[in-house]
């Protein structure tokens, strides 16, 4: 952001979401940050967070993906996609994301070198 980069923030909706993208905000006025929301407990909502992604750049390209969310600890229950919390959080929509924005990224690689 501080360099004029366009940064897009994928967070599940929370007061604690809302209060570090006040405080990016905060800390670069004037940067082009939008919060996308996206719950990786959720892969439909993953899908739908990687169309919003898309949408928001259009044929420009995404420079970088930073997969950096995770949990630890979780009661030992399965997510509505039968996949267990942790394994589907820190790792499958992980994955999936990846896969969604995959062509966005590779447009980045032609247009940038």
């Amino acid at each position: 952001a501080i360099r004029g980069a366009d940064v897009l923030v994928l967070n599940r909706q929370s007061e604690r979401a809302d209060k570090a993208l006040a405080s990016l905000k905060e800390s670069v006025p004037g940067a082009s940050i939008t919060q996308i929301e996206c719950d990786l407990q959720s892969l439909e909502s993953v899908r739908a967070a990687a169309r919003a992604v898309a949408n928001q750049l259009g044929s420009d390209g995404l420079d970088v993906l930073a997969n950096n969310a995770g949990c630890a600890g979780q009661e030992d229950r399965a997510t509505a996609d039968g996949y267990d919390v942790q394994m589907q959080t820190n790792h499958l929509s992980h994955f999936l994301l990846a896969k969604e924005l995959m062509p966005l990224l590779e447009k980045a690689v032609e247009r940038n070198g």
